[in-house]
Parts: structure tokens; C-alpha cells; sequence
């Protein structure tokens, strides 16, 4: 699978790679130019201008011959080196496991506005309202509870108020002595908040 390109793997190192290899080819021509050129007696601007005419062509041409084949050059100056030269955290050619690693997975798409999420709060903002009204003094009894409205709107009916009630039986916040008595809550507001904290 083909990676996206990165700056410095696509650009910045093809270009250190020709620029290196231009200035060496600089470098060996003036190496070899400037004691012919003492022999020969030419002026001496002949092996600067030679050295600079050579090394621009080697840069020239082995920027196009990177940019043609940069990897697997890339792969093997990594391999030579032993060096992470484009930062892509492997030495050398990646194999096909770090190759499925390497590459980022195809964005998922998001609906900005969603329905399920706001329904989801509303009925958080509810049940964090039925928890404050129950530990300020309301209470739990279905008769304190009967048609009240709550933040979103929506009025408390019996089988609302049975799934809160059960909730707080299940996180030990309430107890019943019978199984007709009403809730006798034994913990505080903020044992419920805590207890709640993911649903809230």
C-alpha cells in the first residue's frame, strides 16, 4: 500500500542527496583541475568555472534521477548509514507489517450534527436534575415525582421514574426494606455524581 507524501521524504531528502552528490563531483574536479591547471599554465578562474559547470550537472541530473527512483535510493543511503533520514521511524525499506503501520487509515466520516448525542445529553441533563431534586428534599416516592417536568421538557412518567429508581438501587445508592416500600436513599449528592460520573 502507498504511503502519503511527506516533505522531507519526497522533497528535502532527494534534494541532500543530489546536492551531496553535485558537491563531491565539484570538489573531485577541482581535486584534479587545479594541478593540470598549474601545468598547462590556463588562468586560473578555468578550474572554477569548470568544477562549478560539473557540479551543477551532477546535481541537475541526480535530482532527476532521485525524484525517478528516491526510495529505494533512500532505502539503501538508510541502509549504509544506519540512519532514519526521512523520519518515518525504520531504517531501510519498510517491510509490508510496517508498511500497514506506517499508513494512516482512511477518514472516517463525521456527522457534525448529531441527533443521537444531543438526545444523549438531554436525557444526562434529566437524570442529573431527578438526582439533585432527590437528594435536595423531593425524594424518590413516585408521588413526589408524578408529572414533573423535567429540563428537556418531557414530563416524568411511571416507567421513567422506575428506570431511575432502579438505577440508583443497582449503584447501592438507595435501599428498600420490602419490596413495596419507598427508596431510602443512603448516600450523599456526591456519591451519586461520582457513581453516575460516566452517564452524566
Amino acid at each position: 500500500m502507498e504511503r502519503r507524501p511527506r516533505w522531507e521524504g519526497e522533497v528535502l531528502v532527494p534534494a541532500g542527496q543530489a546536492w551531496l552528490i553535485g558537491f563531491g563531483v565539484g570538489l573531485g574536479s577541482l581535486a584534479l583541475l587545479i594541478p593540470l591547471t598549474i601545468w598547462q599554465r590556463w588562468p586560473w578562474w578555468v578550474p572554477l568555472a569548470v568544477a562549478a559547470s560539473l557540479a551543477c550537472l551532477a546535481f541537475g541530473i541526480a535530482a532527476v534521477l532521485l525524484v525517478l527512483d528516491h526510495r529505494r535510493l533512500l532505502w539503501a543511503w538508510e541502509e549504509a548509514v544506519r540512519f532514519d533520514l526521512d523520519r518515518d521511524g525504520i531504517v531501510g525499506e519498510p517491510g509490508e507489517e510496517q508498511e500497514a503501520i506506517l499508513t494512516p487509515e482512511e477518514p472516517r466520516f463525521a456527522y457534525v450534527n448529531d441527533p443521537y448525542r444531543r438526545r444523549r445529553l438531554l436525557a444526562a441533563r434529566d437524570f442529573r436534575f431527578f438526582l439533585r431534586e432527590a437528594y435536595d428534599g423531593r425524594g424518590t416516592t413516585w408521588r413526589a415525582w408524578d408529572g414533573v417536568v423535567l429540563p428537556s421538557g418531557r414530563r416524568v412518567t411511571r416507567p421513567l421514574w422506575e428506570e431511575y429508581t432502579e438505577r440508583l438501587l443497582k449503584a447501592g445508592l438507595a435501599v428498600r426494606d420490602y419490596p413495596t416500600a419507598p427508596l431510602r436513599l443512603v448516600s450523599d449528592y456526591r456519591d451519586a455524581l461520582e457513581a453516575f460520573r460516566e452517564l452524566l
